[in-house]
């Protein structure tokens, strides 16, 4: 009897539970690549702009089109909320926005300073949005960085970002940021947020939407241009505080420990001959950021150790080698290009933003908890305008047995 009734009960509820009752259609589905939000202070309204990539059937043979095609389709909607804006794209695309495959998400100028936190919650009230998604942050609006697109390549402004950030790690121009990576420094005490800045270069200075405008929803021209990563920008607690240029964000970099493989320059006399400068490839960097108490109060001390190559050196005396005397010179060189650089970013830190974006509150946190929690937690910005830093470069440069003599022309 139990049989006869166990039975056609399994049969039923294999038939209800069979599939994915959430399956939906890769091509009913926007899948966005790249993400711009602006915030306008006088209206409080948000704009969001996204660039999604076709995905219509493909036809005989897999042919997908030109490849002009690919590089994605954007759209921009304005409305008093983030979500508010995205459901408006969503009713002139008529498919739902998926953030599966999102690769950037860029922030204005603007709503960095005024909306990072809703931004940065988006993360957690849409589940296929991705936390290892990059962060960037541009001067001016967003809508316009992505909104432009290198006619020399043939992928979308989204895609050549996200290639550019993995570029300017190496080279030490900027360091890319993930939201995650963005969330945990705006959580954590004793160290504040940063993100890569980038810089759009266009041939319009004012973008057209085609086919008109219909209230805040609008399809929006891409322009013909150029982007470059470089410099970072500093927060303070939730709100962007200001800019790193090039020279205080290697800083940064070296006092971080971050990996970095790039060029530089040291001058031996004050002279303007290019022939009185030495180039560098470093090929190694690591760091480690030391706390020294002295009278009840802290101190820290950088050391950072660099290996690097010789590129470009002509010996004053004319030796095929370079003599003992040399290598430690040039040494000495490297080592003080690189110092300027880390003194470049603390005074731009610890004067003008009073944002210990280097994570020194941690170090002292990690060292004493219960000192940090007591005594510092409260008045680290406060402190860390005034905390003193001792600065240690060593540097290695392993190719001095090389031959150096320079190319005799005739």
């Amino acid at each position: 009897m139990m049989k006869r009734i166990l039975l056609p009960a399994l049969l039923l509820f294999a038939l209800v539970l069979s599939g994915c009752w959430d399956y939906e259609e890769y091509e009913d589905l926007v899948q966005v690549y790249a993400l711009a939000i602006d915030f306008n202070k006088q209206s409080h309204e948000t704009t969001v702009t996204v660039q999604y990539l076709p995905t219509t059937k493909q036809g005989k043979g897999g042919a997908q089109g030109d490849s002009r095609s690919q590089v994605g389709t954007v759209y921009s909607a304005t409305d008093k909320t983030l979500y508010e804006a995205l459901t408006k794209i969503e009713q002139v695309t008529l498919k739902r926005v998926f953030f599966g495959y999102l690769k950037v998400v860029i922030v204005g100028e603007d709503a960095a300073k005024y909306n990072m936190v809703d931004i940065i919650e988006l993360s957690d009230r849409v589940p296929s949005l991705r936390s290892t998604a990059q962060i960037v942050v541009t001067p001016g609006k967003a809508e316009d960085t992505l909104s432009t697109f290198n006619a020399s390549h043939i992928s979308s402004s989204g895609e050549e970002i996200d290639n550019l950030l993995t570029v300017s790690r190496a080279i030490g121009s900027a360091f890319p940021v993930s939201i995650l990576d963005f969330t945990q420094m705006l959580a954590v005490g004793g160290i504040e947020a940063v993100a890569p800045r980038v810089i759009t270069v266009s041939k319009k200075t004012e973008p057209e939407a085609k086919g008109g405008i219909q209230g805040n929803t609008r399809f929006v021209e891409e322009r013909e241009g150029a982007h470059r990563v470089a410099g970072m920008a500093v927060f303070k607690g939730d709100k962007l505080a200001g800019w790193l240029n090039d020279q205080e964000t290697l800083g940064y970099g070296w006092i971080t420990g971050k990996k970095i493989n790039t060029f530089k320059t040291s001058e031996t006399s004050d002279e303007t001959d290019t022939k009185n400068i030495f180039y560098y490839h470093v090929s190694k960097s690591r760091s480690k950021i030391k706390v020294i108490m002295e009278k009840n109060e802290p101190l820290f001390e950088v050391d950072v150790k660099i290996v690097a190559d010789l590129r470009k050196y002509y010996s004053t005396k004319g030796s095929e080698f370079l003599s003992p005397e040399e290598v430690e010179l040039i040494e000495n060189k490297l080592s003080e290009s690189i110092r300027s650089d880390i003194e470049a970013a603390l005074v731009k830190c610890q004067e003008e933003f009073k944002s210990d974006i280097f994570g020194f509150g941690f170090a002292l946190f990690r060292k004493n908890p219960k000192l940090w929690q007591t005594e510092y937690a409260k008045k680290w910005d406060d402190v860390f305008p005034y905390t003193q830093v001792y600065i240690n470069v060593d540097t290695k440069v392993i190719n001095t047995g090389t031959n150096i003599r320079k190319l005799n022309l005739k």
